[in-house]
């Protein structure tokens, strides 16, 4: 069943469209085909819509992106988020909601003096259960997961600590839990991917993945197990199946070799050293030339792409074909992501907000 040819009076308040519709055919007095035995076949009717509720915008004025949520479970309420247009920056982001009556209600507000990071972070999710509002933001200085009522009352804070949420990745809000990913695990390169779990009041917090590496995760399709394929750039891939509430490896599935490149293959090396402040850990990695030589001197590459919106430096093992043939050209090569770059934490983001220049050449130089 589906809606076709739709069209709008000149005054726009008055809408009208086809849809096709299933109906019982008599097919003594009908030339309409049917290919069902039950006597039945689509039908197209007509429908007219009188688009007369007067919506009051003034909470979503200037807007510069609209992302949309849906409509309730009822179909009483209709959400969105709104990102409002500013000079510079992007730092008000609000959820609003307009009812049947055209009113419209503000359930959630970000505000920052430099940059709500709705591109990259936010996210946001009703449970058609209680129309709880599940939302990601940075107010504790980290990307963390946040309960609302539907009335946009904050419930709770769901994670927290020093470390972050990157992104959710399932919601089961009859049990109210969710699966999401997330970077900063104590005592690991602070940009490894892991799997963690918590149910929506914040207990029960659990680290499915715990190896040191960066992880890769499917989840099956009744979503107990996972895939769970892990590496480093220094470390070869590993994959198994996991349990899924967790953790526990199910199954040992395979070790990536090198094979004929087992003896002469050079990993890249990684490395965390003091930034500009001489106090924050930066990382990055350094691949070096065949046969590297320590008293010798080399020309050195710095690749930097120090935009915002992400981080350059590889987490996971890969080919890094391009980088290695200029090392086996007689470079180094260096890779860092410093301060600006995004997906550390919210002060060390922010140094790039209207100082793109910067670029995190103070961090590469320390």
């Amino acid at each position: 069943m589906g809606v076709v040819n739709i069209e709008d009076t000149p005054d726009g308040l008055v809408l009208r469209w086809e849809q096709d519709a299933l109906a019982d055919i008599d097919f003594e007095n009908s030339k309409t085909q049917a290919t069902k035995p039950e006597h039945q076949a689509f039908i197209r009717k007509h429908t007219i819509w009188r688009c007369e509720i007067p919506v009051d915008d003034v909470l979503f004025l200037k807007p510069y992106n609209m992302r949309y949520i849906g409509w309730s479970e009822r179909g009483q309420r209709y959400r969105f988020i709104f990102n409002e247009f500013n000079e510079r920056g992007h730092g008000h982001v609000r959820l609003l909601e307009i009812g049947l009556d055209g009113v419209v209600n503000l359930l959630v507000e970000e505000k920052s003096a430099t940059v709500v990071d709705y591109d990259q972070k936010l996210w946001c999710k009703i449970s058609p259960e209680d129309n709880n509002i599940l939302w990601t933001r940075e107010r504790d200085g980290r990307n963390h997961l946040y309960r609302f009522s539907a009335d946009g009352t904050l419930k709770n804070q769901i994670t927290q600590g020093d470390w972050l949420v990157r992104s959710v990745e399932f919601v089961d809000t009859r049990e109210r839990k969710t699966w999401f990913k997330a970077f900063g695990v104590k005592g690991q390169d602070p940009y490894h991917t892991h799997l963690a779990c918590v149910n929506f009041g914040g207990a029960a917090l659990r680290f499915i993945t715990e190896e040191d590496s960066s992880h890769l995760l499917r989840f099956g399709p009744d979503r107990r197990f996972i895939i769970d394929s892990w590496s480093r750039v220094d470390l070869l891939p590993r994959a198994g199946v996991i349990d899924a509430a967790t953790g526990k490896q199910v199954v040992f599935l395979h070790k990536a070799g090198l094979g004929p490149l087992e003896s002469t293959y050079i990993f890249p090396e990684r490395f965390v050293a003091q930034g500009r402040d001489h106090e924050t850990d930066i990382y990055g990695i350094i691949i070096k030339p065949p046969n590297f030589d320590k008293d010798m001197t080399y020309p050195v590459i710095d690749i930097i792409y120090a935009h915002p919106s992400q981080f350059i430096v590889p987490k996971n093992f890969k080919n890094l074909g391009a980088l290695r043939a200029m090392s086996e050209a007689g470079y180094v090569i260096v890779m860092v992501d410093g301060m600006g770059t995004n997906w550390r934490f919210k002060v060390f983001h922010d140094v790039a907000y209207k100082n793109m220049k910067d670029a995190g050449i103070p961090d590469h130089i320390a």
